[in-house]
């Protein structure tokens, strides 16, 4: 018996050897030799029970720490003293002594992994070390299926470095090697994770659920609980016959009280500005947002296709070119016929109270709406952002796709016949028009070029226009030579550069020279947020 159970240990051990994954300095520390001797023996309990209590012997710390969490306590000495008794676990199981509470300090995707993928979890915690050192000893992590507990692999973390940015010591777990689909926990010395699973497809529901989001703002239509959750139904809002003010009219008379700002031109009725999104928790809708989401929309659509799409609005058709083509029929009212510029926002003068609907906004109902006037800004964004569905929606509906490219064309009139005033870059408030619109407000902090660069950049990938490719190589020369800035990377609703130069590396006849110096540029940006990592 004692002969089958001896070849059945050693079975299990030279499996394990394999399973659990060592690294090489592991591999040569014997741990519980405490004396350094060579072996693990009553000794070394002797000397470790000595140097608990608190006699000044040496020991060797690494082989003392026995379960790898970074102290020697009591529960060090049980570990030695069941090795030498024989009775030492085999890592089937997460050892008694770590902490059985969920932690912060382990960090995971807890939206998932992909079958395939890296997988990582981040370790963090305060140690009361002097900064100075610059690493701790590593700690045996474990993933356990959360099903039934079980253990499905076992490893050893990266050392903890100190993180200037957060000024805790952070280290990596990585357990690449799980690719069974379930759901799992990460355990650690100091605790467990999250629950994550591991899938296939771990991001759709949420990739589902940020473009349906989108059609829970809708303005202008109904919301029917036979698409949406029913408290965030109503009826159609912000639309009808209701006045819309426009200030569009700049007051230059130095005798005026108004002087200097922006007031009232025309009245219009809301149906005429339908549609759209509401921003960001109120009912106001600004132009600056909406142009940088259409471009967020349609460069997912052309880089990913149906593989970032959703039809969980619209069923068989795409709910991202829905989404997009509801805010752009907005945009396009947004855009004065006169001149060509595009107004940046339209709300009411005060921010309806938290928790009423839509269709139940009161300042609306009593004072209507006010549109703000066009701005360099948003009307440059417009530009691309309307040249952009121009090129998208040519085969899918022509009649939409010629009226955005027409406005865009109009458009790009505007800002060059506005972008060498400095007057026109600047950031607009609430203070610049009259009455006052205590609303939210979208500045270029506080140029307009990033703008000005995705509009030329959008209009020559779309129409290959030998003009427009002049504007990218003047506005990427200035650049260069100081006389003007901004990214050529960022995409925000502040500074939307990066769209204008992923516009120009996708055209079909863009210049090599230009590509080569966007590129550059692209590659140093992602240089320096590799290092920051």
């Amino acid at each position: 018996m004692k002969r089958v159970l001896s070849i059945f240990l050693s079975v299990i051990m030279i499996v394990c050897a394999f399973v659990i994954p060592n690294t090489s300095a592991e591999s040569q520390l014997l741990k519980g030799d405490v004396n350094s001797d060579g072996i693990v023996d009553i000794r070394d309990v002797l000397l470790l029970r000595r140097y608990y209590v608190g006699y000044d012997v040496q020991i060797n710390f690494a082989a003392a720490d026995y379960n790898s969490d970074s102290k020697v306590n009591a529960m060090d000495i049980l570990f030695v003293r069941k090795k030498i008794a024989g009775l030492e676990d085999i890592e089937k199981n997460v050892p008694l002594s770590y902490i059985n509470a969920l932690s912060n300090n382990v960090q995971v995707n807890q939206i998932g992994y992909e079958t395939n993928s890296e997988k990582t979890a981040k370790l963090s915690e305060a140690f009361n070390v002097i900064k100075t050192d610059t690493t701790i000893s590593s700690v045996r992590c474990y993933v356990v299926n959360s099903s039934d507990n079980s253990v499905v692999y076992s490893g050893i973390s990266t050392a903890r470095k100190y993180d200037m940015v957060t000024t805790r010591y952070v280290s990596t777990f990585d357990f690449s090697s799980v690719k069974q689909q379930g759901s799992y926990k990460v355990f650690t010395p100091s605790g467990y994770s999250y629950s994550f699973e591991i899938k296939d497809n771990p991001y759709k529901e949420v990739q589902d659920a940020l473009i349906t989001a989108l059609y829970y703002n809708r303005c202008g239509v109904a919301l029917t609980k036979d698409v949406v959750d029913e408290k965030f139904t109503h009826d159609v809002c912000h639309s009808g016959d209701v006045p819309v003010y426009i200030l569009n009219k700049l007051d230059t008379n130095p005798d005026s009280a108004t002087y200097g700002k922006y007031i009232q031109s025309s009245v219009a009725k809301a149906s005429d500005f339908s549609y759209g999104l509401h921003d960001a928790g109120d009912y106001g809708r600004y132009t600056t947002p909406a142009n940088q989401l259409v471009a967020d929309l349609l460069m997912t659509y052309e880089m990913y296709g149906k593989n970032a799409d959703c039809t969980k609005i619209s069923g068989s058709s795409s709910d991202l070119l829905e989404e997009a083509k509801h805010e752009m029929k907005w945009l396009l009212k947004m855009q004065n016929k006169e001149t060509g510029g595009v107004y940046w926002r339209i709300a009411t003068k005060e921010f309806v109270a938290y928790g009423n609907r839509a269709d139940e906004d009161t300042y609306f109902n009593n004072t209507g709406l006010y549109v703000s006037h066009e701005t360099l800004k948003a009307t440059a964004g417009f530009v691309g952002a309307a040249a952009m569905c121009a090129r998208v929606y040519k085969d899918i509906d022509a009649e939409f796709a010629a009226e955005c490219l027409k406005a865009a064309e109009y458009g790009y009139t505007y800002v060059k016949a506005n972008m060498e005033n400095p007057t026109a870059h600047k950031a607009f408030s609430n203070d610049s028009e009259y009455p006052s619109v205590n609303a939210g407000s979208y500045g270029d902090n506080p140029k307009a070029w990033s703008d000005i660069w995705w509009a030329a950049c959008e209009l020559y990938r779309t129409t290959g226009k030998s003009e427009y490719n002049t504007d990218v190589k003047n506005l990427l020369d200035r650049k260069n030579s100081g006389e003007i800035s901004f990214s050529l990377c960022d995409i925000s609703a502040y500074s939307t550069g990066g769209a204008g130069s992923f516009a120009y590396l996708k055209a079909d006849k863009a210049d090599s020279s230009l590509k080569s110096s966007i590129i550059s540029t692209l590659k140093a940006v992602a240089d320096s947020y590799m290092k920051v990592s």
